[in-house]
């Protein structure tokens, strides 16, 4: 009776782990140069559609290595290409809004808990524990290591805090940004500086070029959201020839 008790055991434990949405934070705009900080975000990507219960994006302080900001997740979703928005209300594409210039400038870091909201209140100390994924940022700042090991990161090979600094009055806003979107929690060597792209992609998602119909019979994959052309090489049938598009669930 007690290896059958433990079976359904593992059985109701790694049910309840494949229903955890994947998800990673893909882009983060903490800075808005040259005047108010009024269209600063996080972004997070992830399965498309997936449920954020579970889940609290929190801020977290690099001077006291404390939280100072959290939002439950539990009510929302990824949208259906798997993106969600947190940030100023006149961010594009925003899901949930925050204060204006309420996201520091840095040195300081977003964090990704898959845990309850209680865990983190206003000024509490800074941990490891639960954390799906985590960005150290500043403008111009010195590192924080003491940040950067409370999170856990320390431990990530090749982990370094993000930088802005490149930006000034009269630039374009520019974001970290991982390049190809998603990817692997908590390493950070994705991450390139680039213009924002709130709720939608860093990257190109596909490439798919421009293919040619060769015969009858072989179907061609294109890309959503990818503006490209498909060419008749060659058609050698009599009559009409006809094109036939469906998406991905043949709908």
């Amino acid at each position: 009776m007690k290896k059958l008790l433990s079976f359904f055991s593992f059985i109701l434990i790694v049910t309840f782990a494949s229903s955890q949405t994947t998800v990673v934070i893909n882009e983060v705009n903490a800075d808005n140069p040259g005047g108010t900080d009024s269209r600063e975000f996080i972004e997070l990507y992830g399965t498309p559609n997936g449920s954020l219960n579970g889940y609290s994006l929190v801020l977290c302080g690099g001077s006291t290595i404390t939280y100072y900001y959290a939002i439950d997740l539990s009510p929302y979703s990824l949208d259906q290409f798997g993106f969600f928005v947190a940030g100023n209300a006149l961010t594009s594409n925003v899901d949930v809004t925050f204060a204006n210039a309420l996201l520091q400038n840095g040195p300081d870091a977003v964090a990704l808990y898959f845990a309850p909201i209680t865990n983190f209140p206003n000024g509490g100390a800074i941990s490891s524990i639960n954390l799906v994924d985590a960005a150290v940022y500043g403008t111009g700042d010195a590192p924080i290591p003491g940040l950067i090991n409370a999170l856990g990161l320390n431990t990530i090979p090749g982990y370094a805090q993000f930088d802005e600094t490149v930006q000034a009055s009269g630039t374009a806003d520019l974001t970290q940004s991982r390049v190809p979107d998603g990817g692997t929690p908590l390493v950070n060597t994705s991450y390139v500086l680039q213009p924002l792209t709130p709720g939608t992609w860093n990257s190109n998602p596909c490439a798919a070029g421009t293919p040619v119909f060769l015969d009858d019979v072989s179907p061609l994959t294109l890309c959503d959201n990818v503006s490209t052309s498909v060419a008749m090489d060659a058609y050698n049938g009599g009559g009409n020839g006809t094109f036939v598009a469906v998406d991905a669930s043949q709908n």
